[in-house]
């Protein structure tokens, strides 16, 4: 084969003037943003404040024991302690807890409740303050009228600074709002 050129092909020569990635590289780059997102998202803060969530749940727990209070004419109370709620129904002349702040709460949310009744606005009119005729740990209690005739109560739910506040009026609406 004399006059017969070999022609060789120089993979090498060819590549060196790209640039790019190869497979291996993309996915190493894209495992760690992965494991980037899934820390971010782990760590973010929760898009419904504990506050809130537990407002929403005793607004909702109210609402279903008001219907049931009256349309079964059954009588219910609620009990508010500084860090908790129970609502109980007298079943034979004996209260017996239907629902209650839920175990993953307890303590976590911090409980206020304002009763309004003839009684309180009448010291708060005479005296310029509502009297305190509780001790410490005894529960705060607002009965739940089987004929609607609910008392007044604004219930507040706070967890650090956010503050969320179930109010019952007297004509039976129940709402929750932010303070």
């Amino acid at each position: 084969m004399a006059g017969s050129k070999q022609i060789t092909l120089d993979c090498a020569s060819n590549r060196s003037g790209q640039r790019g990635l190869t497979l291996i590289e993309l996915l190493v780059v894209m495992t760690i943003l992965a494991l980037a997102a899934t820390i971010v998202i782990v760590n973010a803060p929760p898009t419904r404040s504990p506050s809130r969530t537990a407002a929403d749940e005793f607004a909702q727990t109210l609402r279903g024991a008001v219907d049931l209070a009256i349309i079964n004419g059954e009588n219910y109370r609620i009990e508010v302690l500084p860090g908790a709620w129970t609502l109980a129904k007298l079943t034979d002349g004996v209260w017996s807890s239907v629902a209650a702040t839920p175990e993953d709460d307890v303590g976590e949310v911090l409980l206020r409740i304002d009763v309004e009744d003839a009684a309180q606005s009448n010291a708060l009119g005479l005296y310029g303050k509502r009297p305190d005729r509780r001790g410490r740990d005894e529960p705060v209690l607002v009965p739940i009228d089987p004929f609607g005739d609910t008392y007044s109560f604004a219930l507040s739910f706070q967890y650090n600074r956010d503050v969320w506040i179930v109010r019952s009026a007297d004509d039976g609406t129940i709402e929750v709002a932010q303070e």
